[in-house]
């Protein structure tokens, strides 16, 4: 069980991953951005935003 847990957290795999899978995952999440309501979109990515400042000072 821990090799199992130790190749799906290696960085190759999630590489591995996003070539399988990234264009069919990156055209999805566009068009739930394009349906999203804007005030919603805003709220979520005000919250990434300082989630990501939160994580890097």
């Amino acid at each position: 069980m821990k090799d199992q847990i130790k190749v799906v957290l290696n960085g190759e795999f999630f590489l591995l991953l996003i070539s399988l899978y990234g264009i069919d995952v990156s055209a999805y999440i566009q068009q739930q951005i394009a349906a999203c309501p804007p005030k919603l979109f805003s709220f979520v990515l005000v919250c990434l935003f300082y989630r990501l400042i939160k994580k890097f000072q």
